[in-house]
């Protein structure tokens, strides 16, 4: 194992989660599940941080607003999940990416165990400089859980995601 001045270089392995392949076309007016990732009690813990990343695909464009929303739920659903994101763009590309990244302080949900950028700051990339402040969550990462894409683009227009990355 390396290590340098005493740090052991691998003592937290990477974990790559990911929706594997494209999801289907959601075709709707209002906030509708795209895809999701499974993420197995346990497998981030404190100190971890997160990379999420996505790149959606609209087809039927037209005019009006691509909504996308990223959520944290124990259930693979819209049923009272934890907002991470909301953001609105133009239906001017048809090929949309987004990335977020969260720490993970305190892994069981107690407290406001994870920061993130505020769910309604309006940044495709938390990569880039800006003036927000970190919003703190709770999120019981030691129970199965999902990473949910959601969104919309209006009725006439798809939205699919080639895919949906969850990495520490």
């Amino acid at each position: 194992m390396s290590k340098f001045n005493g740090f052991d270089f691998y003592n937290n392995k990477q974990v790559v989660l990911t929706s594997g392949m494209p999801s289907a076309y959601v075709n709707a007016s209002s906030n509708q599940k795209i895809t999701s990732v499974y993420v197995p009690a346990n497998t981030f813990a404190a100190g971890d941080i997160l990379h999420i990343e996505w790149l959606c695909r609209l087809t039927g464009l037209t005019s009006g607003n691509f909504s996308s929303n990223l959520y944290w739920n124990e259930t693979d659903d819209l049923t009272s999940p934890t907002t991470l994101l909301t953001r609105s763009v133009g239906n001017t590309s048809i090929f949309y990416g987004q990335n977020r990244r969260l720490s993970v302080i305190v892994s069981d949900g107690a407290g406001n165990g994870s920061k993130i950028y505020g769910a309604a700051n309006p940044l495709d990339s938390d990569f880039i400089a800006a003036n927000f402040v970190l919003s703190t969550v709770s999120l019981n990462w030691t129970v199965d859980s999902y990473i949910i894409l959601a969104g919309f683009c209006g009725t006439g227009t798809g939205v699919r995601t080639e895919f949906l990355k969850v990495s520490n």
